[in-house]
């Protein structure tokens, strides 16, 4: 969907400086005003959507139509890594891949606000469900789904965006729980030795392991359904990785019922592509990761307003003790101390 008017963007030098402060304060009337500079002709409907990491807004046009506008933290993603994301996003439209992709205006995709070093992009409103759980007949046919996305993933390749591995997400992201006046020092004496032999146990199963440009952020809150038919947004967090970290989100946990979804979802990516029983010995790793890397995000982040009022647990002892305990019990589980649910899938 493309602006009536095709216009340039204006000058908007009166919204002032300070692109941190200003993507803080963003509110309906920039928002509005961003999009009548691209030609779009609004309402004065815009309702924030459920993000922390950007500002996305739903908003309506005089068509009655709706679309979506997504403002960049500032900082966080250069110009050339969103055109990256953007570019990823265009191949898979290409091969007729359900994703929601940006809506090019006068042949571009992302645009910035005058004087402020804030990007912005635009998309169509897609109707779907968001499914907590997906029904277990559905499970081999989304493992289909994303064979596909990583067939195109693997044809390209991202030179501007990060990979996904032990320094980006595990040492970088203990750096930053260390050096936190948010982490309680009393706990450092356990955490750290516990952090570093779980990222020394864990790295000899990422060796050889082939990585391409994948979501990188595949849970089920980033897939709408229609008839059950995925609908694949949010490629925010694309980046190079390897295939199982789309596949081990959207699990419900542990237990037999998630081993069994595990099984239907390697089943449907075979009959595509090449599955390696091996890559399920790398679930545990990935939630290590994850976990790690997910406390090290809200941290660098605390200065948004947004996060302390979304995690105020990150100020309780429990957190911490919680999240030290998730991580031993994953290195147990590598150590083969305790069970590992996913061998040979």
């Amino acid at each position: 969907m493309s602006p009536k008017n095709g216009k340039s963007p204006k000058n908007m030098s009166t919204w002032g400086s300070g692109p941190t402060q200003f993507f803080f304060a963003l509110g309906q009337e920039e928002v509005l005003r961003a999009m009548e500079v691209l030609g779009y002709q609004v309402t004065g409907f815009c309702y924030p959507l459920n993000s922390y990491e950007n500002r996305v807004y739903e908003i309506e046009l005089e068509s009655r139509a709706k679309i979506v506008a997504k403002f960049y933290r500032p900082g966080r993603w250069s110009r050339a890594q969103i055109l990256e994301e953007h570019a990823f996003i265009a191949d898979l439209q290409n091969a007729e891949i359900p994703v929601s992709a940006p809506v090019k205006i006068q042949g571009e995709t992302l645009f910035r606000l005058p004087d402020q070093d804030l990007w912005y992009c635009v998309y169509e409103k897609h109707r779907g469900r968001m499914l907590g759980e997906v029904p277990g007949s559905a499970y081999r046919s989304l493992g289909t789904w994303i064979a596909r996305l990583h067939n195109v993933g693997s044809s390209g390749v991202f030179r501007e965006r990060p990979s996904l591995s032990l320094e980006t997400y595990g040492r970088a992201g203990l750096d930053t729980v260390l050096s936190s006046p948010l982490f309680p020092s009393e706990m450092r004496p356990t955490y750290e030795p516990l952090v570093r032999e779980l990222l020394a146990t864990i790295e000899a199963r990422f060796a050889g392991v082939p990585v391409h440009r994948i979501h990188g952020d595949c849970h089920l809150g980033n897939i709408l359904w229609n008839d059950f038919e995925p609908l694949f947004v949010d490629f925010d967090d694309s980046l190079r990785g390897p295939a199982v970290q789309d596949l081990w989100l959207l699990l419900p946990g542990r237990d037999e019922h998630a081993v069994n979804m595990l099984r239907e979802v390697a089943a449907g990516y075979a009959s595509l592509r090449d599955w390696q029983p091996s890559w399920s010995r790398l679930i545990e790793p990935l939630r290590a990761l994850r976990l790690i890397h997910f406390q090290a995000w809200v941290l660098r982040r605390w200065e948004d307003p947004a996060f302390p009022r979304a995690f105020p647990q990150m100020l309780t002892p429990v957190h911490w003790r919680e999240h030290y305990t998730d991580l031993q019990e994953i290195l147990l589980m590598i150590k083969g101390i305790e069970s590992e649910p996913w061998v040979d899938i």
